[in-house]
């Protein structure tokens, strides 16, 4: 059966060895491996030359692979042993209503949207990309795709909104999840939480007390005491 398009009858190759001209422009290749100088740039390549499988290496950012598809939704870090990126996991949960940036935690074998007003619902990843029931969680290094970050700053999960961000440090379970390098892009970071607790009236002077794995911080009027969770995240 004929193949529509220019049909060749031998491999493409220069002309001798010492020729250094390529056989072909990966820019204009459908599918496979190639390389780009930024999102946009990945997210501007043409249906005509995508096709599910393909990735796509932005420089100074990740590696991005289309799975399930091929419109932009569709693109997935993709890890590759002994590449520095990110540590991120695609899963699989019906109905699980996550959005990009939406911080989550492991109930069990459920995913749910993390919140630090208790021990058990502390954050220990963000949801870096969504595609129907298929969602990606990123445990540590770089994620995109965020918006109205300050650069520089840390934030922590929320203890007001479920599945939030907040550059405030909640007073009672402190749970350090990212620090923002741009608008809408930051680091993940994989902080073990802490518990912060204050009881009245104990101590009229200054000092600092290391007790095990409490740390007892006197001052006027109260003692605050601040422990590391029981949990490892």
């Amino acid at each position: 059966m004929s193949i529509p398009g220019t049909n060749i009858i031998d491999s493409i190759v220069p002309f001798t060895n010492f020729d250094n001209y390529p056989t072909h422009l990966a820019i204009y290749g459908k599918g496979g491996w190639r390389t780009v100088n930024s999102i946009a740039e990945r997210d501007a390549i043409p249906s005509e030359r995508r096709e599910e499988g393909m990735v796509v290496h932005v420089l100074n950012d990740n590696n991005y692979q289309l799975v399930g598809g091929i419109t932009n939704t569709h693109w997935q870090v993709l890890n590759i042993s002994g590449s520095v990126g990110s540590v991120s996991k695609t899963y699989t949960q019906i109905g699980h209503g996550f959005s990009v940036g939406n911080v989550v935690y492991l109930n069990g074998s459920t995913w749910d949207l993390a919140r630090a007003d208790n021990e058990n619902t502390l954050g220990i990843g963000i949801i870096s990309s969504v595609n129907g029931n298929d969602f990606v969680v990123t445990f540590s290094g770089k994620i995109e795709g965020l918006s109205g970050l300050t650069p520089g700053e840390y934030y922590f999960t929320s203890s007001t909104i479920s599945g939030g961000l907040t550059d405030v440090e909640p007073n009672t379970f402190s749970n350090p999840i990212l620090l923002a390098d741009s608008t809408s892009t930051g680091v993940v970071l994989p902080f073990r939480p802490s518990y912060n607790a204050s009881l009245p009236k104990v101590a009229t002077e200054s000092n600092l007390i290391m007790n095990g794995s409490f740390l007892f911080h006197q001052r006027e009027g109260s003692l605050n005491i601040n422990y590391i969770a029981d949990r490892w995240y």
